[in-house]
């Protein structure tokens, strides 16, 4: 801020300003998470035999697995038949994890398969991951 308008802020201001401006453009987590079962309805309506399924424990999100019907299908058509997973980190205020699974096409590029959204890397969310698939 000093050196782009001038203004000379402390730490704590600044970062508090982020937040509040962060918030405002990608809106609250707690709403995002919140509407997960309304985007299971809208995947199954608008993407028939797409594999979506939220894992709830007593109101508290614990996992999210989706695996879309054209993702399915292009698999099968036009990939080897070789799997490659990967989780990483989500840099949300859950600090949760993505793990992924992906393919190669005949053209040598990434296709995906499905996802998971899952609180840490585990064998526990490996094995409810690797289910759902």
């Amino acid at each position: 801020m000093l050196s782009n308008y001038g203004i000379n802020i402390n730490y704590n201001k600044g970062w508090k300003s982020k937040e509040i401006a962060q918030q405002d453009m990608f809106s609250d987590d707690d709403k995002a998470y919140d509407s997960l079962r309304w985007y299971e309805v809208m995947v199954h309506a608008t993407n028939p035999r797409s594999r979506v399924a939220i894992d709830a424990n007593d109101g508290r999100f614990r996992h999210l697995f989706i695996s879309y019907n054209a993702c399915i299908e292009g698999f099968v058509v036009g990939c080897r038949s070789l799997l490659f997973f990967d989780g990483t980190f989500l840099k949300d205020c859950y600090k949760g994890i993505l793990l992924n699974v992906t393919g190669y096409d005949d053209n040598q590029g990434i296709f995906p398969l499905a996802y998971c959204v899952c609180d840490q890397e585990n064998n526990d969310n490996w094995k409810w991951f690797l289910q759902g698939l």
